[in-house]
């Protein structure tokens, strides 16, 4: 269920005189907000997650999940199938993380050169999933460059990769196949590059490119589709199917990365998960999945669902980014705004373009509500704490709102038009 959002006229008050354009505090970090643009259409490129629902596909329940926009879940083979359904009736699509049926113990694909095993795995799952009348992706290989999951030579891995595409694409021509989700190995380094070449020679290039944990996902997502032209290899799109380190698990982190991934053009994503698989928390922004009880992270996550109509163009400044959205139809704008970390201070929006967007004013004022993401400490988040409920002035076809940031783990939401109270 959604939660009402936590809202009193004397927080307005304190807020309208402390947040809008006429505060005489000068902002530490400013960004912009140019409703007079199209950014085209809304993907909700980074909502995906990693083993998130329970293993039976149950939790969590509709209310938690459908207000996110869910487009990706990942896990293992045999509870890909037992979540099908539920899938399905949400229209989230499923990735299936191949190498998970064959474990990572001491034996690997190829030693001695016995590849039967291997191949005849991939053979049959590929064949269980169409016998259940599924189409999903296939991740062949986790983290193949980290020693938990991986301990033989690059080599044999290419190898392992080659016969699995090759298996795949035998048994169903028209499958998407993902790769190689490296963990620490990002697009400007030389692993990745005689990948994609030893792919290319071979003809088992992947239908999405995808890695984990990227330090600059703008910078490498950049990176790669340079990599891509100068091969001259054509993909269906980029994915980071694991993102979000266990340090990074607060609300102000979570939509920093939200918003850097759609800045980045990423097609696909997932939210990765650091110890409570299985449960339906959807890799831990909910306190409690049963009770539908959530965090602050998965306040960041449904405010960037609720985004509507057509993405706008914004401007970040170092500690801040945002994603941000225009909805004619519906008379309103939202806005997203994450912290990259270690940032305290007063952050100006500015929100420009008005004259084309008449439909967000009331007169020479837009009606601005701002709201507070809280981390508190990983707790529970029933509501979210209204910072701002006022009537600001439009100047220049613009107007301006200061954000007292005060702590990196929080995030900040905002809606402009009429109706928002």
């Amino acid at each position: 269920m959604l939660l009402k959002n936590f809202h009193t006229r004397t927080m307005a008050v304190w807020a309208g005189c402390l947040l809008t354009c006429i505060s005489t505090t000068t902002a530490a970090e400013t960004v912009t907000v140019d409703l007079g643009t199209d950014g085209g259409a809304i993907l909700h490129r980074a909502s995906g997650f990693l083993h998130g629902f329970s293993d039976d596909g149950k939790l969590p329940p509709d209310s938690m999940i459908v207000p996110l926009n869910t487009r990706l879940h990942r896990t293992r083979p045999s509870t890909t199938w037992a979540q099908a359904d539920r899938m399905k009736k949400l229209g989230i699509e499923q990735q299936v993380v191949v190498s998970d049926g064959w474990g990572y113990g001491n034996e690997h694909p190829g030693d001695n050169g016995q590849w039967a095993k291997w191949e005849e795995l991939v053979v049959r799952m590929v064949q269980d999933a169409q016998k259940r009348g599924l189409k999903p992706q296939w991740d062949i290989w986790n983290e193949p460059d980290h020693d938990f999951f991986w301990k033989r030579s690059a080599e044999q891995f290419n190898e392992t990769w080659r016969r699995a595409c090759l298996k795949i694409r035998q048994v169903d021509p028209q499958a998407v196949i993902v790769g190689p989700s490296w963990s620490g190995v990002h697009p400007s380094q030389p692993r990745f590059t005689a990948f994609i070449r030893f792919c290319k020679d071979n003809k088992v290039v992947p239908d999405y490119v995808c890695w984990h944990f990227p330090k600059d996902v703008v910078k490498e997502a950049e990176e790669c589709r340079r990599l891509l032209d100068r091969e001259r290899i054509l993909v269906k799109g980029l994915m980071v199917n694991e993102y979000c380190l266990a340090h990074e698990q607060y609300a102000g982190k979570t939509a920093w990365l939200i918003t850097q991934i759609e800045r980045a053009r990423i097609d696909l994503s997932c939210h990765a998960i650091w110890g409570d698989e299985g449960q339906g928390n959807l890799d831990g922004i909910l306190f409690n999945a049963c009770n539908g009880v959530p965090k602050g992270q998965w306040w960041a996550y449904q405010r960037y669902g609720a985004l509507s109509g057509r993405l706008v163009v914004t401007t970040p400044s170092g500690k801040i980014d945002l994603v941000a959205s225009r909805d004619e139809r519906n008379k309103t704008a939202q806005v997203l705004l994450g912290n990259a970390g270690r940032f305290s201070g007063n952050v100006t929006v500015r929100f420009q373009g008005l004259d084309k967007a008449t439909y967000l004013r009331e007169g020479e004022q837009v009606h601005v509500v701002v709201e507070r993401i809280p981390d508190d400490k990983g707790g529970a988040v029933p509501s979210l704490q209204t910072v701002l409920d006022a009537l600001v002035p439009v100047r220049d076809n613009a107007i301006e709102v200061t954000i007292p940031w005060t702590s990196d783990r929080d995030a900040f939401t905002a809606r402009l038009g009429p109706g928002q109270r």
